[in-house]
């Protein structure tokens, strides 16, 4: 998202209060928008539906959000690393016109698979056509969301975005309690919906507005599954790593069965869940100070080596790229930590905010502990992905995976006192080796680069 960042970095210089407060307000609401939206929406209609729906449906409900939001965060990471590369290769190629046509392939392929998988998921929970209709449409919905979240990085029109989250936030949650009230849990789910449409329609138009293109739908993006299997990977696994220790703790014995096969344990989930939200500060950095700074020194050292630049100059350019790069993990760092600290320090003051029970104070602390350590995780991920660091990148991803599985299947069998903890060292590990595999490589840079990566010279 450097393209947006570039452009919410002037609201930054105009050196006024209101210039930093829009610039970093919008900043959250596009980097984190989805999860921010889906996750107060969700609470505020849990808290107002406890009075309107029985037990049982409150946690169908419930349940049914939570698996549409996983379930469609792992279907689309099929495609999203995949999808990315091919659209920045576009804009590098000066090939603007290519993007709407992916982005209209993309859209119907996830449309279709996504209808199919939603209707025989909640067919097996409550096979009604009602409630199998609704959770497919929001199903879809959120999936269509996460695929034009990645096209929202091509776009200018920041103002249009931010009041589509907004808008859709409130639609979701006045016409959730409205319609729940008349209707159940099918008026909740039909409410929500609508709310989350109305984003993906407003994120859809920003970036539709302002590219043209010669053909309506196209999918050689396809073709990249081939070219870059390790984004593949990288992209399916991805998600499975992050709910993975979820899903362990569902299918235990500590979770509940709620429906057919829906299974959850509520206090796992809330607290990770509060604990996510931690981390809006530190991509709201990232997305306005991070990226673009880095990208700047990143493209200057590259672009020394394709207009032939004496060594000195490439070696003085790279010297730049990495005291950049890290004051940028500096400057997360502080920002996340010092979140990170409040959110510990504050945490019976989140937990009454929140209506958590005293047992997941616990899971809290850790589940913001492990937050930080994801973001700074996925931070190294993204500057591997940069340099061509893709093969490393899907192989950490590969070892978190492994490593929260297995470390969250001890917790579980030791017991209450230690939830949380597989997941807290699973992205320590993964982070410490991640460290160690982009230290050595940013060492070797100019080897690496001169030997392995294909450096094709485009026009500015």
């Amino acid at each position: 998202m450097a393209g947006i960042g570039f452009r919410l970095q002037k609201l930054l210089k105009e050196d006024t209060y209101t210039g930093f407060l829009k610039g970093y307000l919008y900043s959250a609401i596009i980097s984190s928008g989805p999860m921010l939206s889906s996750i107060i929406c969700i609470g505020l209609l849990g808290v107002f539906s406890i009075s309107v729906l029985n037990t049982e449906d409150y946690m169908v409900f419930r349940t049914t959000i939570v698996y549409v939001f996983a379930c469609s965060l792992i279907f689309t990471g099929i495609f999203q690393m995949v999808s990315t590369r091919y659209l920045a290769d576009r804009i590098y190629s000066d090939e603007p016109h290519a993007l709407i046509p992916c982005c209209v392939g993309l859209l119907s392929i996830t449309f279709v698979c996504q209808t199919i998988i939603g209707s025989v998921m909640f067919y097996h929970v409550i096979p009604k056509w009602q409630y199998v209709t609704l959770s497919t449409s929001l199903y879809v919905t959120i999936s269509c969301l996460w695929n034009a979240m990645m096209f929202v990085s091509a776009t200018r029109n920041y103002n249009l975005i931010t009041i589509g989250f907004l808008l859709g936030s409130v639609i979701s949650l006045f016409a959730g309690q409205w319609m729940g009230v008349k209707y159940g849990i099918n008026g909740y789910l039909f409410g929500f919906t609508l709310g989350q449409f109305t984003i993906v329609v407003f994120l859809l138009s920003s970036f539709f507005r302002e590219y043209d293109f010669f053909k309506t739908i196209d999918f050689n993006f396809l073709l990249y599954f081939r070219k870059f299997p390790d984004l593949f990977i990288a992209g399916l696994i991805t998600n499975i790593a992050i709910w993975i220790d979820k899903v362990l703790f569902w299918f235990s014995s500590y979770g509940e069965t709620v429906k057919g096969f829906f299974h959850t344990f509520p206090a796992y989930d809330g607290a990770f869940f509060i604990a996510y939200l931690s981390i809006v500060p530190a991509l709201s950095v990232f997305l306005v100070r991070v990226e673009t700074s880095f990208y700047q020194r990143y493209r200057s050292f590259y672009r020394n080596i394709m207009n032939k630049a004496s060594l000195t100059a490439i070696e003085s350019s790279k010297r730049q790229l990495v005291d950049d790069l890290k004051e940028s993990v500096s400057v997360l760092l502080k920002v996340q930590g010092f979140i990170t600290a409040l959110f510990i320090i504050g945490v019976i003051n989140v937990m009454k905010i929140a209506k958590l029970a005293w047992m997941q104070v616990v899971i809290l602390k850790i589940g913001v502990l492990s937050a930080f350590l994801l973001i700074i995780f996925q931070f190294l991920l993204i500057i591997m992905y940069y340099f061509e660091f893709r093969r490393e990148a899907a192989l950490l991803i590969v070892l978190f995976c492994i490593l929260n599985l297995t470390a969250t299947a001890i917790t579980i069998n030791i017991g209450f006192q230690s939830f949380g903890y597989g997941f807290f060292c699973a992205a320590f590990i993964s982070l410490l080796c991640g460290y160690f595999v982009l230290n050595y490589k940013i060492k070797n840079l100019e080897y690496l680069t001169f030997t392995f990566q294909p450096v094709h010279k485009v026009s500015d």
